[in-house]
């Protein structure tokens, strides 16, 4: 595709042509509100699937041809909200939690609240750490149930098949291979 060279592209939007838009839209989106579109698939979920599911019945009634086009973007944005939420904070706590439930495999873990924070922060500029207020708060927030830890510490009861169902919600994979 070639680059667009007209600088009116740049433009910020007319608020009375928006206006016209947003009223076409409106009305199409009320025409077709509770009509079944047989054959349209979105392959999104959540949020994403709430903000495309419109685009593609509107694809799908005036253009059908470039459903395909704009299915497979859905599944790239899909995708990239995947690998966001792989490299996000929640998803180094669950890696940080299943590293330590290796340490002592068998066996009922309970681990501290300090000990993820610690592992968390490491290698971290003062500045980017994080309070172990807000690390808590993260991994209670994931399921883990609040228990007091060898020596009375504050801290969570470990849970294999949460472990599990996070890595997998994460998209993270290979964490008995990876050296920590």
């Amino acid at each position: 595709m070639q680059q667009n060279v007209n600088p009116n592209v740049e433009l910020e939007p007319n608020p009375e042509e928006a206006s016209w838009i947003r009223e076409q839209w409106t009305l199409q989106k009320f025409a077709w509100i509770n009509k079944e579109i047989p054959g349209l698939t979105n392959p999104s979920r959540r949020r994403l699937r709430e903000i495309t599911q419109p685009l593609l019945r509107v694809c799908k009634i005036m253009d059908e041809s470039r459903l395909d086009e704009v299915t497979d973007y859905i599944q790239y944005l899909q995708l990239m909200k995947s690998d966001e939420e792989g490299d996000s904070t929640e998803a180094e706590i669950i890696r940080i939690i299943f590293d330590l439930g290796k340490t002592m495999p068998g066996q009922k873990l309970n681990f501290p609240s300090a000990e993820v924070t610690q592992n968390l922060n490491r290698d971290k500029p003062e500045k980017d750490k994080y309070k172990q207020r807000y690390v808590t708060a993260c991994v209670k927030r994931m399921g883990f149930t609040p228990t007091r830890c060898h020596g009375g510490k504050y801290g969570f009861r470990y849970d294999e098949q949460l472990v599990s169902k996070l890595m997998q919600k994460y998209s993270i994979g290979g964490c008995e291979d990876e050296e920590g």
